[in-house]
């Protein structure tokens, strides 16, 4: 889940040497070591248990949503978060699925958006057009009060008559 301390001693050797000469995922030891160097840490110690449900089941508030969809909609779901600060996320593309799903959201607090690693794609039943989107809870009100007013939502596209001409004159 990338919520605990990275292998260390042979385990760290064996999982360096498995993730280059058996995955292929880097080049070299100095390239995974590169990768993880710059990755946020692990939020070690914020809970003993890690609790996945739907929204509609879910027993008590979560700490992050997972939204599982395609490029169309994380674009939308990116514009409504932006929609009341204008603040693009800051994301962080590099490392295990559930590194960049789970642990980095919770660590920044930043909404995430990752295409999953190539391991997860292959054993796991994504779609070859499917990403996720992490959201931190405390920022899904905003998300959620943005659908009305922005047109990544339901807004109704309009078009100012003096944009209209601006664009018929070039």
């Amino acid at each position: 889940m990338g919520l605990g301390p990275r292998p260390e001693g042979d385990a760290d050797k064996a999982l360096k040497k498995f993730l280059v000469h058996g995955e292929k995922l880097f080049c070299s030891i100095a390239a995974f070591n590169r990768a993880m160097m710059l990755a946020s840490p692990p939020p070690f110690g914020l809970a003993e248990n890690v609790i996945f449900a739907p929204m509609e089941k879910a027993e008590q508030m979560p700490d992050l949503v997972m939204f599982i969809v395609n490029a169309e909609q994380a674009c939308r779901l990116i514009q409504l978060a932006t929609y009341w600060d204008g603040v693009s996320p800051k994301t962080e593309m590099i490392g295990s699925a559930c590194h960049m799903a789970v642990a980095y959201p919770l660590v920044s607090g930043e909404i995430n958006v990752t295409f999953l690693d190539w391991t997860a794609r292959r054993t796991k039943p994504y779609k070859p057009d499917e990403l996720i989107v992490t959201v931190p809870y405390h920022r899904l009100p905003g998300i959620v009060e943005a659908i009305d007013l922005c047109t990544a939502g339901t807004a109704k596209l309009e078009i100012p008559p003096e944009f209209r001409q601006a664009l018929a004159e070039e």
